[in-house]
Protein backbone atom coordinates (compact mmCIF):
# COMPACT_ATOMS: atom_id res chain seq x y z
CA UNK A 1 0.00 0.00 0.00
CA UNK A 2 2.78 2.43 0.89
CA UNK A 3 4.83 1.61 -2.17
CA UNK A 4 2.16 2.56 -4.68
CA UNK A 5 3.10 5.12 -7.32
CA UNK A 6 0.63 7.61 -5.89
CA UNK A 7 2.26 7.60 -2.46
CA UNK A 8 5.77 7.79 -3.91
CA UNK A 9 4.74 10.73 -6.08
CA UNK A 10 3.16 12.46 -3.06
CA UNK A 11 6.37 12.04 -1.04
CA UNK A 12 8.47 13.29 -3.97
CA UNK A 13 6.18 16.31 -4.31
CA UNK A 14 6.48 16.92 -0.55
CA UNK A 15 10.30 16.91 -0.78
CA UNK A 16 10.22 19.17 -3.85
CA UNK A 17 7.94 21.62 -2.04
CA UNK A 18 10.20 21.52 1.03
CA UNK A 19 13.29 22.23 -1.08
CA UNK A 20 11.51 25.09 -2.86
CA UNK A 21 10.40 26.49 0.52
CA UNK A 22 13.98 26.43 1.84
CA UNK A 23 15.28 28.10 -1.33
CA UNK A 24 12.67 30.84 -1.01
CA UNK A 25 13.50 31.31 2.68
CA UNK A 26 17.19 31.65 1.76
CA UNK A 27 16.31 34.21 -0.89
CA UNK A 28 14.20 36.11 1.64
CA UNK A 29 17.08 36.13 4.13
CA UNK A 30 19.46 37.49 1.46
CA UNK A 31 17.00 40.23 0.50
CA UNK A 32 16.45 41.16 4.13
CA UNK A 33 20.20 41.25 4.80
CA UNK A 34 20.75 43.42 1.73
CA UNK A 35 18.09 45.85 2.88
CA UNK A 36 19.50 46.07 6.40
CA UNK A 37 23.08 46.52 5.18
CA UNK A 38 21.93 49.25 2.79
CA UNK A 39 20.23 51.14 5.61
CA UNK A 40 23.27 50.73 7.88
CA UNK A 41 25.71 51.84 5.18
CA UNK A 42 23.63 54.89 4.30
CA UNK A 43 23.37 55.78 8.00
CA UNK A 44 27.18 55.52 8.36
CA UNK A 45 27.73 57.69 5.29
CA UNK A 46 25.20 60.28 6.45
CA UNK A 47 26.74 60.25 9.92
CA UNK A 48 30.21 60.80 8.46
CA UNK A 49 29.05 63.71 6.31
CA UNK A 50 27.23 65.30 9.23
CA UNK A 51 30.25 64.78 11.49
CA UNK A 52 32.53 66.46 8.95
CA UNK A 53 30.15 69.39 8.53
CA UNK A 54 29.76 69.65 12.30
CA UNK A 55 33.54 69.80 12.75
CA UNK A 56 33.77 72.60 10.19
CA UNK A 57 30.98 74.51 11.93
CA UNK A 58 32.62 74.09 15.34
CA UNK A 59 35.95 75.28 13.93
CA UNK A 60 34.34 78.43 12.51
CA UNK A 61 32.38 79.07 15.70
CA UNK A 62 35.54 78.65 17.77
CA UNK A 63 37.43 81.10 15.55
CA UNK A 64 34.54 83.55 15.72
CA UNK A 65 34.39 83.26 19.51
CA UNK A 66 38.16 83.75 19.82
CA UNK A 67 38.09 86.83 17.60
CA UNK A 68 35.15 88.27 19.53
CA UNK A 69 36.76 87.70 22.93
CA UNK A 70 40.15 88.97 21.67
CA UNK A 71 38.72 92.51 21.63
CA UNK A 72 38.53 92.36 25.41
CA UNK A 73 41.44 90.14 26.57
CA UNK A 74 43.90 89.88 23.70
CA UNK A 75 44.22 87.25 20.99
CA UNK A 76 46.46 84.83 22.89
CA UNK A 77 44.22 84.65 25.95
CA UNK A 78 41.12 84.46 23.73
CA UNK A 79 42.58 81.44 21.92
CA UNK A 80 43.43 79.86 25.28
CA UNK A 81 39.88 80.42 26.54
CA UNK A 82 38.47 78.94 23.33
CA UNK A 83 40.75 75.91 23.64
CA UNK A 84 39.71 75.44 27.28
CA UNK A 85 36.01 75.61 26.37
CA UNK A 86 36.47 73.12 23.52
CA UNK A 87 38.41 70.83 25.87
CA UNK A 88 35.59 71.06 28.40
CA UNK A 89 33.10 70.23 25.65
CA UNK A 90 35.24 67.20 24.74
CA UNK A 91 35.31 66.02 28.37
CA UNK A 92 31.52 66.38 28.66
CA UNK A 93 31.02 64.44 25.41
CA UNK A 94 33.37 61.71 26.64
CA UNK A 95 31.56 61.52 29.98
CA UNK A 96 28.16 61.24 28.27
CA UNK A 97 29.32 58.95 25.43
CA UNK A 98 27.16 56.05 26.59
CA UNK A 99 23.95 58.08 26.67
CA UNK A 100 24.70 60.16 23.57
CA UNK A 101 26.48 57.68 21.30
CA UNK A 102 26.50 54.04 22.46
CA UNK A 103 22.83 53.68 23.41
CA UNK A 104 21.38 55.38 20.29
CA UNK A 105 23.66 53.35 17.98
CA UNK A 106 22.71 50.15 19.82
CA UNK A 107 19.00 50.99 19.55
CA UNK A 108 19.43 51.77 15.84
CA UNK A 109 21.08 48.44 15.06
CA UNK A 110 18.75 46.49 17.33
CA UNK A 111 15.77 48.05 15.58
CA UNK A 112 17.33 47.42 12.20
CA UNK A 113 18.34 43.81 12.76
CA UNK A 114 15.65 42.63 15.16
CA UNK A 115 12.79 44.75 13.73
CA UNK A 116 12.07 46.06 17.23
CA UNK A 117 9.98 49.21 17.35
CA UNK A 118 11.43 51.69 19.86
CA UNK A 119 9.02 52.79 22.57
CA UNK A 120 8.80 56.58 22.73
Amino acid sequence: MFSSDKNVEAIRQLFDDGREYLELKGHDVRLSLTEKLSVAASAFILGGVLLLLGCIVVAFLAAMFALFVSKYVGLTIACAITAALLSLLGVVCYAKRKAWIVNPVTRFFAGLILDVKSEK
